[in-house]
């Protein structure tokens, strides 16, 4: 019996491609041996939301005598895998970011019974949860999928956001769709079907002096890409 196939039909996605020269400190760094940097639009756009572009939402570097701490957070999958990279380094992250403090993730967090209440804390990693509809290339579709189910997505809220910490990165982009992680089963960056997993997360008394809180989804090698934050002081 012959079964007659359909054609599948192609889906386009909206992007945004920008050759990147150089970055916010004048630091030339090759970005991608293969490809210039890309953003990529929502797959379907929700209303009132739009990509997120490093390029030209991050505020401009702090200059003169202004104090600030600068942090960037990066799952990358293992150590050995981070030396194994092609193309990208760490010391030319380090000379492109010029940060304070690198995290460099080899495990999942895991979460702590008690923190510091004497002190602000910061509290930055791989949180594996996708916290709203618009942390997730197909929240509908995703409904079931561990990382946005409502259970994890509210114990997200509990555990953290109604114990006083913020959201950096959607507190600085409420209607900014920016994603830190591909899984490689559904084509990585190229498909950019994307989940955003890691955090900055503040307590509220130093939440006013976040400057920036950005992704660099145009770092690869990692089914995740670096998140920073800048404090000032």
């Amino acid at each position: 019996m012959l079964v007659e196939k359909k054609p599948s039909q192609a889906i386009r996605k909206a992007s945004l491609v920008i050759d990147v020269k150089d970055t916010n400190d004048g630091v030339n760094v090759p970005m991608s041996q293969s490809e210039p940097w890309t953003i990529f639009a929502h797959k379907k756009p929700q209303k009132g939301w739009i990509a997120y572009n490093p390029r030209i939402m991050r505020p401009p570097s702090l200059m003169g005598d202004a104090k600030f701490t600068k942090l960037v957070s990066w799952n990358v999958n293992g150590l050995r895998a981070l030396l194994k990279l092609e193309g990208f380094s760490v010391l030319e992250l380090a000379k492109r970011e010029n940060f304070d403090v690198l995290c460099l993730q080899e495990t999942k967090l895991q979460e702590k019974d008690e923190l510091e209440k004497s002190k602000p804390v910061i509290l930055t990693g791989d949180l594996n949860c996708a916290h709203e509809e618009i942390d997730i290339h197909d929240p509908t579709g995703n409904k079931r999928s561990a990382g946005f189910t409502n259970e994890e997505r509210q114990s997200f809220g509990t555990n953290f956001i109604s114990r006083g910490f913020v959201d950096t990165f959607r507190k600085q982009h409420p209607d900014v769709v920016g994603y830190t992680y591909w899984g490689y089963r559904h084509g990585g960056h190229k498909t950019n079907k994307g989940w955003r997993l890691d955090y900055f997360l503040v307590s509220e008394s130093i939440a006013d002096k976040v400057y920036d809180s950005y992704i660099l989804p145009d770092v690869t090698g990692s089914d995740h890409c670096p998140v920073g934050l800048i404090l000032a002081l």
